[in-house]
């Protein structure tokens, strides 16, 4: 099921998602051989869908990737720096801070940390600033 839209000059197909620019076609390889195309895309939408098993394979196994989820889990403390240098003691394999970055966030993990609380705010000191200021009140 194939639509022409003349307004934006776009053929959307139905099923795949996929929008043509007529103009920019048209001017390369004619109009005849794009009606062609959309023809036989039309009949064959499936094999536009990525088929499994395509792309990139992943750096670690489901196996490490669970180890990692372990073990940020366990320490929430866990920067990208210090997991980087864990996977390579551990599971000797060099990953960079990109990876590791998209690691964590495929597992539902975030890389901020808190900031370290300022030197002004520390309990102690604040104790003691307010006895002062209840004595001088």
């Amino acid at each position: 099921f194939t639509i022409f839209n003349k307004k934006s000059l776009f053929f959307y197909s139905r099923g795949g998602g996929i929008a043509i620019h007529y103009r920019l076609i048209t001017r390369r390889y004619g109009e005849d051989t794009l009606i062609s195309w959309i023809k036989r895309m039309d009949e064959s939408l499936d094999q536009l869908n990525v088929q499994p098993g395509r792309g990139r394979k992943s750096l670690l196994s489901i196996e490490e990737e669970t180890t990692v989820k372990g073990w940020l889990s366990q320490d929430s403390q866990l920067t990208i720096d210090r997991l980087k240098v864990k996977i390579e003691e551990e599971l000797e394999k060099c990953l960079g801070r990109s990876t590791i970055h998209r690691l964590m966030k495929k597992l539902s993990f975030s890389s901020i940390t808190p900031w370290p609380r300022h030197y002004k705010q520390d309990a102690k000191i604040l104790e003691e600033a307010k006895k002062n200021l209840e004595e001088t009140l």
